[in-house]
């Protein structure tokens, strides 16, 4: 009897486990590369990123408390990476523009700092929701200048989504 309690912890403990680990992969990714997208906007390597984001998540997850967690994840792999995070963070909330205060339909799940017709960008890529309640295999993404980012010039130099 002690045998089968026993076996039956350790695998209980190896289930929530490994659910945990699961949770902690479905975090966003954050790189730097000297990269250059405009021949191929879509080339960006976000799809294991954006998999483990909508595998962990669906449309009724939707939160502006999801989507701040997120990205604070994201500013800590950006500093990490000797990047200033408020510059990805002016990046994230300019994609977002007047819908910043609202509940999104999209989240965060891979940004990386690179170029865009020879220009300085960081690029974002989210998940995306088309209803309320829908699963968030849908993306879109963003290549954002950071040198027009304090300016009255439009600072997204493309935009791509799902097709």
């Amino acid at each position: 009897m002690r045998g089968r309690f026993s076996v039956l912890v350790i695998l209980l403990t190896l289930i929530l486990l490994t659910g945990c680990l699961s949770e902690a992969e479905a975090g966003p990714e954050v790189e730097v590369s000297e990269k250059d997208y405009a021949e191929d906007p879509y080339s960006l390597p976000y799809r294991s990123a954006h998999k483990n984001i909508s595998d962990a998540y669906s449309g009724s997850d939707l939160s502006t408390e999801l989507r701040d967690e997120l990205i604070h994840k994201m500013k800590t792999e950006a500093e990490a990476l000797g990047e200033d995070p408020e510059i990805l963070f002016e990046a994230i909330r300019t994609i977002y523009n007047e819908s910043w205060d609202e509940e999104p339909m999209m989240i965060p799940c891979y940004a990386e700092k690179c170029y865009y017709d020879g220009e300085e960008v960081w690029a974002v890529v989210f998940n995306r929701a088309n209803t309320p309640d829908g699963d968030l295999d849908h993306f879109n993404g963003y290549y954002v200048s950071m040198e027009l980012l304090d300016t009255d010039e439009e600072p997204i130099l493309h935009d791509f989504r799902c097709r």
